[in-house]
């Protein structure tokens, strides 16, 4: 739908992979932890953080050789996708967090020059990796789900994300492993099993401090697509 609302506004879209995902995932879990989350919690300012970010905190903080037999185990147990995730979530020193720093700009040079090559100025996206999901259900989900909106930390760009429809009766399944240990697949399941009538948006990202672009096709999505939904869950309250 967003991509048909752009090509009747003129615009041109086409196909585009981004370079190295899972090395932009690694980085990004690698700066986050890369203090013990110190900066995490004082930016918190006290609040209370959800099961997944304790979780994280508690990987940053444990003992090496903790962290390893964790990992080590996860992996036996065929928990892959945790198992990498852990695997980046230590603390460094600041000569580590410095090549981290680095390696995070390259990355963003090889992004936008594949995007120079490509001749793109913005990229759409999903919002979010699984469908919908009720008040709540984020912290089952994340970080793994949140892969899309993990780039615009790590390209430190603009960006924006609107709705364009809803999910129908028949878009209630989640595709993943039918058998698997790893957290993410049960909660996704869950989560897209009551996800009917929920809205389900579109992301825009662009350059760095290219704003405008990013509002001007945000307009353009919204007036294309005419989204006037209400969510059923609003409807009741």
């Amino acid at each position: 739908m967003a991509v048909a609302a752009l090509e009747r506004a003129g615009y041109t879209v086409v196909p585009f992979q981004p370079p190295a995902i899972d090395t932009a995932i690694n980085l990004w879990c690698s700066i986050l932890v890369a203090d013990g989350m110190d900066g995490f919690v004082e930016a918190a300012g006290g609040e209370t953080f959800i099961k997944q970010y304790l979780l994280m905190m508690a990987s940053a903080r444990a003992p090496a050789a903790v962290r390893g037999v964790a990992r080590a185990l996860m992996w036996a147990l065929g928990m892959r996708r945790t198992a990498e995730l852990a695997g980046t979530a230590h603390p460094r020193t600041v000569i580590e967090s410095e090549k981290l720093e680095a390696q995070r700009a390259a990355y963003v040079h090889a992004f936008y020059d594949s995007w120079a090559v490509a001749g793109i100025d913005a990229m759409l996206c999903p919002g979010f990796g699984v469908a919908p999901f009720v008040l709540g259900d984020s912290a089952k989900l994340n970080p793994s789900a949140a892969s899309y909106t993990m780039f615009i930390n790590l390209l430190n760009t603009a960006a924006g994300t609107v709705p364009v429809t809803v999910v129908d009766v028949d878009e209630q399944i989640y595709q993943g492993p039918v058998f698997s240990l790893e957290p993410f697949h049960s909660a996704a399941r869950a989560a897209t099993a009551f996800s009917v009538g929920l809205p389900i948006g579109v992301q825009v990202y662009g350059k760095p401090f290219d704003d405008e672009t990013v509002v001007r096709v945000l307009k353009d999505i919204e007036a294309g697509v005419g989204f006037t939904a209400v969510s059923p869950l609003r409807a009741t309250i």
